[in-house]
């Protein structure tokens, strides 16, 4: 690399990417839809042939390594980048699949009265599963001319651990609701990722706009914090300097090409010092970056402890959906060191995933006592409520009349208020973050605890977003707002940075619990509280402003029957985008201020010489 201006056009396309959060993948049989959640199913050995006590065991010490990771590596980046109904899905199955699995897998589900959108045998899912049993076992270099047949074999075999061990045990079983949201909570973030552009943007606002602002209460809680954030460094880099690598390196696996990886022609691992040799990069942050974000097999398999040492003590590991939802390791270290000069990345999603969530989980890491980290995690909610303002008040400048922000009343405050006339949008806004027990380990218990204290009501009894919500709704219908008419309509919103809170079933119910809260005397007002992860507000915002579309149309789109629909708002958006055969649009806001720190990280993946070709 260097780039030249056109690959560098090509490459601002190519990270607009798909629409995120539009499907999930999901082991039950359902109608497909034109619109709707995109379910894809993944087969598994056992829905077409029983395998063995001791197969995968066998399997995975089979695999020559690092080539089965380098390989599996390649594939994960070529299902990352291409939509769920693309045909290389086609090209990688006849690829990888042995030809009498293809058919089985086809004679599987060619009878069902109500298929699924898509059959996907490698999954990010899958593959992330079989990439962390393979660096944990870490065995011994194999036999290279073993068959590309066996990865296929890998992925049925592994998709029999894909789901939760609630479903595993319970096939027959109608699931109630909160398991239901509890099991694919626990992949949506892996399936559905976020828009790099808009995450990366957001997060630069945030950590050096609004981080780094002369605003009393936001210096207040730095000092208490305790460090200086003008220096901010994250892995021995400035923070600039740390999203321009990000960014270069997410840019590089752009330029391969998909169909040559598709077929084993070519495959993603990477010469980073022959990458980054003729920029501008000091050759003392690329060593910094991949020292703490890259480990050998080695030191995988001895960050994962004791490996199993028998079919049976792995089996029992995959049993468990601690174990099976856990990829924290490989979100820290997404690529593997295969030598001094030459890494691979596990996961392109886990690389840009180091921006847009990474280094908030690194500045509260090493923070050194909990007094410090609460104090940091009281200022993210404050910046996180900044930025929330700038990009409404983008959106709705003061001239408009349409837009308050921190709304104080008689009994509370709100967050921010949109004043339709008949209409108005009460909006909270949260930057809490799910912890990784509640998000990844399909526990019930864990989860709901976990929800109520972050969005209804905390350990000391204080009220939260959900019983917030509500007291503003009671305040808007007795006239507490100052508002030119009592509203005939209220639309309670909550707005968080965390992004499961797209994930499927999770706002349906969030709205039984709200429910409780709202009097009966004021319920015919109130409508269905909606509950939205900060990316989806960011595309709501692109089309309301746009007018294609108002706030109380698109989200009376999501209530059937006093009910919310299952989905996500992302997905309400790209339903109604499908139903008007409608294009894509950018925020403005966001891709303005994209566009300016792409330029400038790209600038030092220019030649050192100045060269451009």
């Amino acid at each position: 690399m260097p780039y030249s201006p056109n690959e560098i056009a090509r490459i601002v396309q190519e990270i607009q990417g798909p629409v995120p959060i539009l499907y999930l993948p999901c082991a039950i049989d359902i109608t497909t839809r034109r619109t709707g959640a995109r379910f894809i199913v993944a087969p598994s050995r056992n829905d077409i042939e029983p395998a063995t006590e001791t197969e995968l065991w066998d399997l995975l010490h089979r695999l020559p390594m690092p080539a089965a990771i380098v390989a599996l590596s390649s594939l994960n980046l070529v299902i990352t980048r291409v939509g769920f109904d693309d045909p290389t899905h086609h090209e990688v199955n006849r690829r990888y699949l042995w030809p009498h699995r293809r058919q089985q897998v086809f004679d599987r589900y060619k009878a069902d009265k109500q298929p699924p959108a898509a059959l996907r045998v490698f999954s990010r899912s899958s593959v992330l599963l079989a990439e962390k049993l393979l660096v944990m076992l870490a065995p011994k270099a194999g036999n290279n001319s073993e068959p590309v047949q066996l990865l296929g074999e890998l992925a049925l075999l592994i998709n029999d651990y894909a789901g939760g061990s609630y479903f595993r045990q319970n096939t027959e079983a109608a699931p109630d609701w909160l398991k239901m949201v509890v099991e694919l909570l626990s992949s949506w973030d892996i399936n559905n990722s976020a828009d790099l552009a808009y995450g990366v943007t957001r997060a630069h606002r945030i950590f050096r706009v609004h981080l780094l602002a002369a605003d009393p209460a936001v210096q207040r809680l730095r000092d208490r914090v305790g460090i200086r954030f003008e220096d901010l460094q994250i892995d021995g880099i400035p923070l600039e300097d740390y999203i321009g690598f990000v960014f270069g390196l997410h840019a590089w696996h752009l330029t391969l090409d998909l169909q040559a990886l598709a077929r084993g022609e070519k495959n993603c691992a990477m010469n980073f010092r022959n990458v980054f040799e003729r920029t501008r990069y000091p050759e003392e942050y690329i060593l910094k970056f991949f020292e703490q974000r890259s480990r050998s097999l080695e030191e995988f398999a001895k960050a994962f402890g004791p490996p199993p040492q028998s079919p049976a003590a792995l089996n029992a590991k995959l049993a468990s959906d601690v174990f099976v939802g856990d990829f924290m390791k490989l979100r820290q270290c997404p690529f593997v060191r295969l030598s001094d000069t030459h890494v691979v990345c596990l996961d392109i999603r886990l690389l840009t995933d180091l921006l847009v969530y990474g280094v908030y989980w690194r500045i509260l890491d090493q923070l050194p006592c909990k007094a410090q980290g609460d104090s940091f995690i009281e200022l993210w909610g404050h910046l996180f409520e900044r930025y929330c303002a700038e990009l409404l008040t983008y959106h709705y400048p003061p001239l408009s009349g349409l837009l308050r922000l921190d709304v104080k009343y008689a009994s509370g405050q709100i967050d921010a208020l949109l004043d339709l006339g008949d209409d108005i949008i009460i909006i909270e806004l949260k930057g809490s973050l799910f912890s990784v027990a509640a998000k990844y380990q399909r526990n019930s218990d864990t989860f709901e605890k976990e929800f109520r204290s972050k969005y209804i009501e905390n350990e000391r009894g204080e009220p939260k977003a959900l019983h917030q919500l509500s007291t503003a709704c009671q305040a808007a219908v007795s006239r507490q707002f100052d508002l030119a008419s009592k509203p005939k309509r209220i639309y309670p919103v909550l707005v968080g940075y965390e992004s499961n809170l797209e994930s499927f079933g999770l706002n349906r119910y969030a709205h039984e619990d709200f429910k409780q809260y709202v009097p009966s005397d004021i319920a015919g007002r109130v409508r269905p509280l909606t509950v939205m992860s900060i990316e989806a507000l960011e595309h709501l915002l692109a089309f309301t402003s746009a007018g294609d579309f108002t706030w109380p149309s698109i989200l009376e789109d999501r209530f059937k029957d006093g009910r919310v629909v299952g989905h996500s708002v992302c997905q309400t958006i790209d339903d109604w985008r499908t139903a008007a055969n409608a294009p894509r649009r950018h925020n403005n806001f966001l891709w303005s201020h994209f566009l300016a720190l792409f330029d400038a990280a790209t600038h030092l993946y220019r030649d050192s010489g100045g060269s451009t070709g």
